[in-house]
């Protein structure tokens, strides 16, 4: 299940998060919610994303991006990737993916729902 986590932002949400409202589409081309996280678990993120209201786009985005990216990769969750046979190109990303250290800025237009983000996030510390 670690890295499961780890190397899937999707498993992670549905998984150890418990975000039940995602779709569970076992086609992964027509599931919304794994197309969205699979838009962020890249390097240099510069992306705007267009989604109608009430699709989890905060939940995604908001709650479950930033956990993830903070999530510990250790050296024995490499050595376990080495041995499962990940390569060394995708190990190194994963060491930038996760990082404890980082710092993510959520900012919002309206001050409710920066409330409401603030209110969630807190929840989860």
């Amino acid at each position: 299940m670690r890295l499961n986590s780890l190397s899937n932002l999707f498993y992670f949400a549905v998984q150890i998060l418990h975000k039940s409202k995602f779709q569970l589409n076992p086609v992964l081309r027509a599931n919304l919610h794994y197309q969205m996280c699979m838009v962020v678990m890249k390097d240099g993120l510069k992306e705007v994303i267009e989604i109608p209201r009430d699709h989890f786009k905060s939940t995604v985005y908001s709650e479950c991006f930033p956990i993830w990216r903070a999530l510990p990769f250790t050296t024995k969750d490499e050595d376990l990737m080495l041995t499962l046979g990940m390569t060394p190109l995708y190990i190194e990303w994963m060491r930038r993916a996760h990082n404890q250290d980082i710092r993510i800025l959520l900012v919002s237009e309206v001050t409710k729902n920066a409330e409401k983000l603030w209110s969630k996030n807190k929840k989860s510390l």
